[in-house]
């Protein structure tokens, strides 16, 4: 693969992230920030504006992860390659402590 291809898969997966608050608070009829809030950046927008919005989010990812490149998604070779990435990311945030951990108060 050429390097481009993991900068679109890489702006593609951020896409696909950010589709799923968006879409998942429209669908419920929740207001929720959007570049189209009022003001930007601490405003809700409406439930019909995130589910437009969730929808862009979710068209733009699809055509840089499915469409660029040679990625298949029934290939678990090409699933297995983000697995590393995500057993870091997961074992480096707070959500891999143990609960005695958290209960420790900070000295």
């Amino acid at each position: 693969m050429r390097w481009y291809h993991y900068l679109a898969y890489f702006f593609g997966g951020a896409f696909l992230a950010n589709a799923l608050p968006h879409l998942g608070n429209g669908i419920s009829g929740h207001a929720f920030q959007s570049p189209f809030a009022s003001p930007p950046g601490e405003g809700l927008s409406s439930a019909m504006v995130n589910v437009a919005w969730g929808l862009f989010n979710l068209t733009i990812g699809y055509l840089l992860v499915c469409r660029v490149g040679s990625f298949d998604l029934r290939k678990t070779q090409h699933a297995r390659r983000g697995k590393p990435r995500l057993r870091r990311g997961t074992a480096e945030s707070g959500e891999t402590r143990r609960p005695s951990d958290l209960e420790t108060p900070c000295r």
